[in-house]
């Protein structure tokens, strides 16, 4: 089980062997409200925005999500939080988004976002226990 995710206040630094400009390029094809859905039900959303060649924004998330051991999602708690998000770097041609929990400082979710199409991209958790089921990436559309 994932509970909380944060919301990371960005700071991003040129991904190796990239210049500031390529990557606050890479960066702004994540700008905007990215948002993914399991049975309807919004559980993920982040809102991303361009300042001074950074991404800045905040998470709006359930407070607890289940996987079985399949990897897909089975229970995605209606309670969210919202939180900021501490980091956001491109590395090769994904975005790695660092979330802090509020509420637990030292637990900081990072989530992976693979543009798939112009307003689409798969994202998944990283840095998961190793004891976690493989977990399929999830389908996030900005809007």
């Amino acid at each position: 089980m994932i509970a909380g995710f944060a919301l990371l206040l960005l700071a991003m630094s040129p991904a190796h062997g990239q210049t500031a400009a390529e990557a606050a390029s890479g960066l702004a094809a994540f700008n905007g409200t990215w948002k993914t859905e399991f049975h309807g039900h919004a559980f993920v959303i982040l809102h991303l925005s361009e300042k001074d060649q950074k991404l800045i924004g905040s998470c709006t998330h359930s407070r607890s999500i289940n996987w079985g051991r399949d990897g897909e999602l089975t229970i995605v708690s209606d309670e969210t939080t919202e939180d900021k998000v501490l980091d956001a770097r491109m590395s090769e041609s994904k975005l790695v988004v660092k979330i802090a929990n509020a509420e637990s400082p030292e637990d900081v979710v990072t989530i992976e976002l693979k543009l798939t199409g112009k307003d689409q991209a798969e994202g998944r958790l990283l840095n998961l226990p190793p004891d976690t089921p493989k977990q399929k990436p999830w389908l996030f559309k900005r809007s």
